[in-house]
């Protein structure tokens, strides 16, 4: 198959011309919290049919670092045969999400051109998320916290977010700052802080954690003049 393109931003990653390859069953709807994919035991991947989750390393008290959050198209989980080590990365449900499951098992039952199509899109979406990590940290290393913060926000509010009245955004946060600290790499005092810069300078106009009413073209004009300032 040919190679797959991120069409993403730089928070929440998506395939959206992915189509549903062979060998997923049929859709199911999870809450948020649960482990993705949804049944237990190796050989066992997810097609994110719609919601946002998040994705992390295994190990560590909290289930290890924040790798990114993925949405519509993408594959987790751990199809590689005859694996020896558990797979390196665990996902969990942001948001109120569509799946759809497959086995190791399962495919075994498709034609050999389906599982041709099936193995493709699952060694391309491998190949995805080691991709998406690398374009990670490069962001990381080279926009300032201030920059990440904003961009964490607008890419939330857009996906999650209800228009309100006077150009704002109201947005029920699905993660907690806790959570926001550490994808960020930042303590959470900082991030506390720059969340009160930000409702100082009326980009954020109500704030009651999970609850907060963005200045929508605050916003966008505090990012786009940062964006700015780095092409001079």
């Amino acid at each position: 198959m040919k190679k797959l393109t991120l069409h993403c931003s730089d928070i929440i990653l998506s395939i959206p011309e992915l189509g549903i390859p062979p060998g997923f069953g049929a859709a199911l709807l999870v809450d948020p919290g649960t482990p993705i994919p949804s049944l237990r035991g190796s050989g066992r991947a997810a097609y994110i049919e719609e919601g946002i989750i998040r994705v992390t390393a295994r190990g560590g008290a909290h289930g290890g670092a924040i790798v990114g959050y993925r949405s519509k198209g993408w594959i987790v989980g751990d199809l590689l045969p005859n694996s020896a080590t558990p797979f390196p990365l665990m996902a969990s449900a942001v948001t109120r999400c569509t799946i759809r499951n497959a086995t190791t098992s399962g495919i075994s039952f498709l034609s050999p051109a389906e599982r041709e199509v099936f193995l493709g899109h699952v060694a391309a979406m491998y190949a995805c998320e080691i991709e998406a990590m690398i374009q990670r940290e490069a962001e990381l290393y080279t926009r300032s916290p201030m920059d990440r913060m904003c961009l964490f926000i607008r890419e939330f509010a857009e996906r999650c977010g209800t228009p309100g009245e006077g150009g704002t955004t109201q947005l029920r946060f699905p993660v907690r700052q806790v959570e926001l600290s550490r994808y960020l790499h930042l303590s959470p005092e900082h991030v506390n802080r720059m969340i009160h810069r930000l409702r100082d300078s009326d980009i954020i106009k109500d704030l009651k954690w999970p609850l907060i009413t963005i200045n929508t073209s605050a916003l966008h004009s505090l990012i786009e003049a940062s964006e700015t300032q780095e092409l001079a």
